[in-house]
């Protein structure tokens, strides 16, 4: 599972276009792509832009990305889901059992480092529900005397972020995470 994140107009929805049509005519993978406003797929027909084997899901006016993205596990037994703008907390639970299902996601969000992914609440559970703990007194002489601290109590959802404004490429965001805690 993929994160690209950055500032508005960084290109990550560009990007998205070039995995979503990747994904489908190289690797012959069923990919659907949620999107909320047109901008992944535009108005023009689907195979074109994103690739032979891609439907897209249109969210709703008014509505949320979890819900496409449950009637597309649901409905259309995707290899790999396109995600543009995980903003709610609703949409990160969707992701999560998307992953939880053996779906590779492919994602975007606005952040410009994966520290701000740490301070967004909605990215919590994404990224391994960080929690506050109290620790031992043996444990915290490993963490420089520190007793309380905080920690990851699961895996992260996304085992890869790319900055895309900054191109940095992090190959093992748990890790990363865990190095920022």
């Amino acid at each position: 599972n993929t994160l690209l994140y950055g500032p508005p107009g960084s290109g990550k929805t560009t990007l998205l276009r070039s995995v979503a049509k990747y994904c489908s005519d190289t690797l012959r993978e069923r990919v659907v792509v949620v999107d909320a406003t047109g901008e992944i797929g535009g108005y023009h027909p689907t195979a074109n832009i994103l690739g032979f084997f891609t439907r897209r899901l249109c969210v709703a006016p008014g509505g949320t990305h979890d819900h496409a993205i449950m009637d597309a596990i649901r409905n259309h037994s995707p290899t790999t889901i396109i995600v543009d703008e995980i903003v709610t907390a609703q949409d990160a639970a969707a992701v999560y059992s998307a992953a939880a299902r053996g779906v590779r996601v492919v994602a975007t969000t606005h952040a410009r480092t994966t520290g701000d992914l740490i301070t967004n609440p909605v990215w919590n559970a994404l990224i391994g529900r960080i929690k506050d703990a109290t620790v031992t007194d043996a444990r915290a002489k490993s963490t420089d005397g520190k007793k309380c601290i905080r920690e990851r109590t699961m895996p992260t959802t996304f085992t890869v972020a790319y900055g895309v404004h900054s191109q940095t490429l992090d190959t093992d965001l748990s890790r990363t995470i865990d190095s920022m805690l």
